[in-house]
């Protein structure tokens, strides 16, 4: 089997140089890929897009495609939309993957129209299901999503959430598959700070977490804010986060970097508005971390399994609840246990991608 995969900004996953961030959809893809080769042998083309010319290479199996980034955005949506569609055309395969709502994804669907191959799109956030794109992403980036969801012969959701809006606004069913990766055997029994790890965006609330560490002195916090589409945010997260004593900020790492992070602290902050399940959820939870949310509880698994807190969007109670489980060894035992039993059982990437090739072959003409 010839697998396509779309993910346009999953370069610095392949390539540690590049500049441009990548999300928790970038990192699935790529993940689910090397799983795909390593465990059942199948051929994985990976289109992204970077840094300099276009450019062919090989990792783990995996031979990448990289397009040319163009700097100018009009010129990015126009002349990378017809890079894109123009080299999904040349290339030879039997099922096309993307993942995330955007225009690539209605690239993709006229890839997959007119070669007459099937398409799999998985959703990365709520965004994908619940009518943003087409309301409020502007005509053209709504018509090009839509052709591509038209288009989809198969659908990937999250959580249950996403599979009833999916239902509920598009009449499309899809299969819930969780969010996929390696659980590791042993985690550190000491641990200690808590940490905050998100692109600098506006709606993923940075300013929430300085305020906390600013409001809690005796705790240490650790945050991971990589530069995203605004330098002026950017500056302002890193003098903020420079002036407060308790607070290191690391203003982007690899990846593999951030393991160890999650692996020695003691609790994990999500600040953003709104999300649709978190890679770093699944990250803290297979190294033990219980989550504290200020709003996302995706499917409510935070209350329900009690794996962490949602604030339920209240600054005040993210606070006490950050003090009451950092302070709280029961507490935090607890939650702690639940989080790497939960992980193992619903997320563990030998698991997921038996039911990820199983719905390629399905889908495979």
């Amino acid at each position: 089997m010839l697998v396509t995969i779309v993910s346009l900004w999953a370069q610095k996953l392949f390539r540690l140089d590049e500049p441009q961030p990548f999300g928790g959809a970038e990192l699935q893809l790529t993940l689910l890929a090397k799983a795909l080769v390593k465990r059942f042998g199948v051929e994985v083309q990976f289109i992204t897009r970077g840094q300099g010319p276009f450019e062919i290479f090989e990792v783990d199996g995996i031979r990448v495609y990289k397009l040319a980034y163009r700097d100018f955005p009009p010129a990015r949506t126009i002349l990378g939309s017809w890079d894109l569609l123009r080299l999904l055309l040349s290339l030879k395969t039997d099922i096309y993957v993307q993942r995330g709502g955007g225009i690539e994804t209605g690239i993709v669907g006229m890839a997959s129209r007119m070669k007459n191959k099937p398409f799999l799109f998985m959703t990365s956030h709520s965004w994908d299901v619940d009518g943003t794109h087409e309301k409020n992403r502007g005509w053209i980036y709504g018509t090009l999503y839509m052709t591509g969801l038209r288009r989809a012969a198969g659908i990937v959701t999250q959580i249950q959430n996403q599979h009833d809006l999916l239902w509920h606004n598009y009449g499309r069913e899809s299969l819930v598959l969780p969010s996929a990766h390696e659980i590791p055997a042993p985690i550190p029994i000491k641990k200690e700070g808590v940490m905050w790890v998100s692109r600098c965006e506006t709606w993923k609330c940075p300013h929430v977490f300085l305020r906390l560490a600013e409001a809690l002195p005796d705790l240490r916090f650790t945050m991971v804010c990589p530069q995203a589409n605004s330098r002026e945010l950017f500056l302002e997260i890193s003098q903020k986060a420079a002036a407060l004593n308790n607070v290191t900020f690391l203003p982007g790492i690899p990846f593999e970097e951030t393991e160890p992070l999650f692996a020695t602290h003691r609790l994990f902050i999500n600040t953003s508005e709104k999300e649709g399940y978190p890679n770093t959820f699944v990250q803290a939870f297979k190294w033990g971390t219980p989550v504290v949310s200020l709003h996302v509880d995706p499917d409510a698994i935070l209350s329900t399994r009690e794996l962490g807190v949602c604030a339920n969007g209240d600054e005040t109670a993210l606070r006490n609840a950050v003090k009451q489980m950092y302070c709280d060894e029961g507490w935090w035992k607890k939650y702690s246990e639940n989080a790497r039993s939960y992980a193992n059982a619903t997320h563990n990437v030998q698991v997921i991608v038996e039911k990820f090739y199983s719905l390629l072959q399905s889908l495979k003409k």
